[in-house]
Parts: structure tokens; sequence; C-alpha cells
């Protein structure tokens, strides 16, 4: 008896002790220990994983991330074992390796949200946010994600993820920056021109149209008006206005492009007698005057009057479904990747083979639905209705659910 006591005894003491340990440790301590947890999880229930004063990390996972009960392991490893994943990256804290039992690769139906506590002695200054990034290890090296700037303020490093591998938090190389965002902004720029070329074409022949009602007749004048439309102006204006489903703004912003545009040429055409009017007196009388204020509001509502405004932005609408502007996600592009057959068996939670659609869309799942759903608010933001009334119509729903799995496929 008296040693079953002494043995409950220690035990007691061992559990205090450790509890003590791990309240009274300081965020630079916690990085000196492996910590292991594992959770059964139930896919029709949300979790908190983690304790970010005692482990150093949480993590937050949604309802419905799975589609069947799971057995959730989080390890985080300790500062002398994340040495063997650093190579040429410079570490901040330990490495977090997630995964679940029994499978080497899985996608995930809902973003889960991964937030992990810096070093005591590391304080990021704004100037230095994107010295920060999360890094995602595969067969082949470090891929970054850019973390969540407040968080990063506040001394955590939190990011979203669609799939669970093994991630590190890295403060970058000046040439690892200048190589990370070199790629990040040619992404960018390809998605700008790309998207707002597209445009150009989509509405160059409603616009010459336009431009013929007005009385600009002449193919040459004509060339002229539309050649400077597409140079000098600002076509990503446009996209915001479809975009947030604006014909009213839309419009204006069209007849504010034509009516610049018609006085550009217009003046360059002056000092030989010719003009780009035949039939628009009041815009010709008041540049007679000098009131080129006056000649630019006189051009736009007769461009107005004449512009087939409602299937000039449907054109519009179409451009920003096109899919181009999803390139800026790398979720997206990493579906690219795994299509195309350009990454290992596992990375991104992915194993397709190259050209393999269906398998592709099956694995993409919470991206896919992310799509959907962006599809989905756009077309509610043009026709004026709600998601509650476009959920209520199912054979919609589903055909423009398929639509933006159909514009990725056409981008890819």
């Amino acid at each position: 008896m008296n040693k079953k006591i002494i043995y409950i005894i220690l035990l007691f003491c061992i559990i205090i002790s450790f509890v003590i340990f791990l309240t009274g440790c300081s965020s630079n301590d916690l990085f000196n220990i492996n910590v292991t947890v594992e959770k059964k999880i139930n896919p029709n229930k949300a979790y908190t994983v983690g304790n970010i004063s005692k482990t150093g990390w949480r993590m937050e996972i949604p309802k419905g991330t799975f589609d069947s009960n799971e057995e959730l392991i989080m390890n985080v490893l300790s500062a002398e074992d994340s040495r063997k994943y650093s190579g040429d990256t410079e570490l901040v804290g330990g490495v977090v390796d997630i995964s679940i039992k029994g499978k080497e690769t899985i996608r995930l139906n809902a973003p889960v949200t991964v937030k992990m506590k810096l070093p005591a002695d590391i304080k990021p200054k704004d100037e230095d946010f994107d010295n920060y990034v999360v890094a995602y290890y595969t067969e082949t090296g470090w891929e970054y994600i850019i973390p969540d700037t407040e968080q990063l303020r506040k001394g955590y490093i939190s990011f979203e993820t669609f799939h669970f591998s093994i991630f590190e938090t890295v403060r970058l190389t000046d040439r690892q920056k200048i190589e990370f965002h070199a790629n990040k902004m040619a992404t960018e720029s390809w998605y700008r021109e790309n998207k707002e070329a597209a445009l150009s074409n989509s509405i160059n022949d409603i616009l010459a149209d336009t431009l013929d009602k007005m009385g600009i007749s002449d193919s040459t004048m004509k060339g002229k008006v539309l050649r400077s439309i597409a140079k000098k102006n600002n076509f990503g204006n446009l996209l915001i206005s479809a975009e947030k489903g604006d014909l009213a703004d839309f419009t204006a912003k069209c007849g504010e492009m034509a009516a610049n545009s018609v006085l550009e040429v217009n003046s360059k055409l002056a000092s030989t007698g010719a003009s780009v009017f035949s039939t628009s007196v009041k815009a010709s009388e008041k540049l007679y005057k000098g009131d080129y204020k006056g000649a630019g509001k006189e051009i736009t509502n007769a461009f107005i009057k004449s512009f087939p405004a409602g299937k000039a932005f449907q054109a519009v609408v179409k451009i920003t479904d096109t899919g181009i502007n999803l390139w800026t996600d790398s979720e997206v592009e990493a579906a690219y990747r795994a299509y195309s057959g350009q990454m290992n068996p596992g990375e991104y939670g992915y194993s397709v083979s190259k050209g393999d659609w269906d398998s592709l869309t099956m694995q993409m799942r919470g991206i896919a639905h992310r799509l959907q759903n962006m599809e989905k608010e756009r077309y509610c933001a043009v026709n004026n209705i709600t998601m509650a009334e476009l959920d209520a119509d199912k054979t919609l729903s589903e055909r423009l659910a398929n639509q933006a799995l159909s514009n990725l496929k056409k981008t890819i």
C-alpha cells in the first residue's frame, strides 16, 4: 500500500513539474524541445489544435475540412532537429511537420490556419516584413508562402494551407528575396498584361461601331482614335467596375476614355485643317471656342447615347471569368504544375498523372470550391441577386460551378 501511495505521489510530482515547465517557458525555450500532438478529428466538428503559449503553435480546423474521421499528427521539431531541413535558409523558430496518420498525401476541403509564435528576440519592423516567409518543404527544395502581415506585427507567423506537409518560418537572404519577389512580380505583370489585352480585343469592335454612330466614320480617323484608346487608357479600371458589377461606372469610364482619345486625335489634326468630327456639332463649337472641358462632356454624352453598354459590360465580365487573374494564387499555380507534370507526387498534396484533368479537379477540393464560389459571387453582383436566391436555382448554381472549372481548364 505504501509503495502504491509513493508511486502516485511521484507521478503527480512529475506531471506538475512538466506543466510548470511548459507554462514557465519563454518563447525561445519553446523551440528547444520536440512537441508532438495527436488529435482524432470528426469531419462534422471544428477544432483548435495546439496552444500558442505552451507549444508555440496553433491550428484552426474548420468544420467539413475532411470527408471522414482522421487522426491528425502535428510535430513541432526542436531547434536541433530542425537543422537538417535548414539547407541554405535561415530558420526562425522550429519546423512544423503536419500529417494525417496512415496517409502520405491529403488535400483539404477548406483551408486550415496555422499560427506559429516567433522567438522573443525577433521583432520584425514594417519595412522588414518581406524578409519573413513560410517555407513549404518539397523533395526539390523550399517553396515560399507569404504570411499574414497583421499577425507578423504581433509576433506571429500565420498562414492558410489546403494541404499538410513540413513547414518552417525563414528569414530570406537578399538573394532569395530578389528571386522570390522577381518571380512574383513577373507573374502579376503577366496577369495584368494578358487581362487588359484580352479586354481591349473583346470590346474593340463595339467601340468601333459606337464611333460610327457618333459620326466618326472615316476609317483612318476611327483607326487613330481606337489606337489612342488602346494605348493611352487604363483598361484595369474597366475590369474593376466589371468585377464590382457597376454598370453605370463602367459606362462612364468608357465614355471618358473615348472622349479623351477623340480630343487627342483631333488636336493633332487641327494644324492640317482636318477634324475628327463630322456630326458632333456641339463638341466642334466648344472646341472652336477653346472650351475643352465642355467639348469633352459633349463627346462623352454622345458616346454614351450610342454605346451598347450592356453588351460591352457582359464582354468584360466574360474576361474577368477567364481565370487569368487566378494565377496570382499559389494554390492555382500548384494545380497547374501538378496537371502539367512539373511536380513530384505528394507535393502540395497532389498525386496526379500528367494531363489527368478529372483527378486534378477531384484532388483540388477546397481550392476548387473557392473558385466556384467566386464565379457565383460575380454572377450575383452582375445580376443584383443574393447568393441565397442563386442557390435556390439548383440548375443555374450547378452550371456556374461547372463553368468555373471549365474556365480554369481553358486557362491551363
